[in-house]
């Protein structure tokens, strides 16, 4: 993803389209960083999905049964909440910090075969949308 500049507090535009009433109806989407309480809910739900119901990593890592890295710190944090005000997905943004890389970059050995246009991404103005989840309960 490449922006000429990222913020949380910039407004939402949205698209009209013939399903707008019911999503805004049912969920309300929100940056998290300011809010400690919500920001735990979410680092839970990573757990859950990232360390219990995928596997993805180990669990015994967690031991608070909160998953983060160390990207969290350099990252936005985004969830989607239910009527009843519980996080039902979250997402974030983490910016590109020189000494970590991206997430993407730092785990993933596809950045190394990297097509030369995308080698040549302006970095320092580039974020990475990653830990992508879903509750699959309410």
């Amino acid at each position: 993803m490449h922006s000429n500049s990222i913020s949380p507090d910039a407004p939402h535009q949205e698209t009209p389209s013939s399903h707008d009433n019911t999503r805004k109806a049912n969920f309300r989407c929100r940056c998290i960083d300011d809010d400690p309480n919500d920001r735990r809910r979410a680092l839970a739900l990573r757990y859950r999905v990232y360390c219990q119901e995928r596997s993805f990593l180990p669990a015994q890592n967690y031991p608070n049964g909160e998953e983060c890295d160390e990207f969290d710190q350099y990252a936005h944090h985004f969830a989607a909440f239910n009527r009843a005000g519980q996080i039902a997905g979250a997402v974030r943004l983490v910016r590109y910090v020189e000494s970590l890389k991206l997430p993407g970059q730092h785990y993933c050995t596809l950045f190394e075969d990297l097509p030369d246009h995308l080698k040549s991404l302006p970095l320092k103005s580039t974020a990475e949308i990653s830990r992508l989840m879903l509750s699959k309960t309410p």
